[in-house]
């Protein structure tokens, strides 16, 4: 029930029979199929009206201040009778009861069914999760084995001297971390240049860590766009075609770049959904620069072999024919 703001109890009836209520009073009069109802029978209905409403107003309100007063008395027993409880403790015990209760309790988790995994993959650098997390654009290298390796031996170079960075964690609160979760490495390689291979090995560690964030972070329809994304790029015919690896190699890089730029902007688009055209003008954007390329070879190879045969002609013929 929604509080009442002032105590009505003072509230006067309104002089219904002032001129600023003429119209109101000349709607009622109407009253078919009987006859028209008198200006005593339209001042009588006003009056009853508003007293029904004011009644009714006045009983919240008292309904009101009395749940008020429990509630201010109930609170005023649990201070007392956490008073005397704080009184009857030895001195210093109450202070630590508070701190203990500021502290998360860790679980340890133990099934005594279940060994260990035959393989344990490479685990992706700090900075790796931390981008995932704030889900903000990363590089597909950085979750490919070889990315994994190369950040943890940057990690293990720079413990001795790490520093530490400011970084916003949730919403408007910061804190503080070390530098190596938040720079980039420098063996970073563009998605665009990644093979087939590293993009599949890449995609696989990336939706394992999405789900390992939840779904307050990546909600599983998600994922599983980016995994349907992946799947049907893997499978697609073009990938039997000239450039077809190529061509999905660039798709997935251009499309998951896009897909982040849109979450900044507060937008977003279904991954999982390949544009076939954009997929096609793709191809055919790397079979007109492979062309380029080979023409301008072609051309290059051409010149150099007329620049060989070239020869000066002969400045003293008259000396050489003696």
């Amino acid at each position: 029930m929604a509080r009442v703001e002032r105590d009505p109890t003072g509230d006067v009836c309104p002089a219904f029979e002032q001129p600023e209520f003429q119209a109101v009073r000349d709607s009622m009069k109407p009253n078919p199929p009987g006859e028209p109802r008198s200006e005593e029978e339209v001042l009588r209905m006003l009056r009853d009206s508003w007293k029904a409403g004011h009644d009714k107003r006045v009983e919240d309100w008292n309904m009101q201040v009395q749940r008020d007063r429990e509630e201010r008395e109930r609170l005023e027993r649990e201070q007392e009778q956490q008073d005397e409880e704080q009184a009857e403790r030895p001195e210093g015990e109450g202070q630590k009861i508070e701190e203990d209760n500021g502290k998360k309790t860790k679980k340890v988790y133990f099934d005594e069914n279940i060994a260990v995994g035959d393989t344990i993959t490479d685990r992706p650098a700090s900075y790796t999760l931390n981008k995932l997390k704030l889900i903000e654009y990363i590089e597909l290298f950085y979750f490919t084995p070889d990315g994994c390796r190369k950040a943890q031996k940057e990690s293990r170079s720079t413990a001795s001297t790490e520093t530490w960075g400011i970084t916003q964690m949730e919403g408007e609160v910061v804190g503080l971390q070390p530098i190596s979760a938040l720079k980039l490495s420098k063996f970073v390689k563009p998605d665009t240049e990644l093979s087939w291979e590293e993009v599949m090995l890449g995609r696989h560690a990336m939706i394992q860590e999405m789900m390992k964030l939840g779904d307050e972070v990546w909600p599983v329809k998600v994922v599983e766009a980016f995994n349907t994304m992946y799947a049907a790029l893997d499978a697609h015919p073009m990938r039997r075609q000239e450039h077809g690896s190529e061509a999905t190699v660039k798709y997935q890089a251009h499309v998951r770049r896009e897909w982040y730029d849109r979450q900044a902007r507060k937008q977003g688009f279904n991954i999982g959904v390949i544009n076939e055209t954009l997929l096609r003008s793709m191809r055919d954007e790397i079979i007109d620069k492979k062309k380029t390329e080979s023409l301008r070879e072609v051309s290059v190879q051409g010149f150099q072999k007329n620049l060989y045969s070239f020869r000066l002609p002969n400045p003293y013929p008259s000396i050489l024919s003696e």
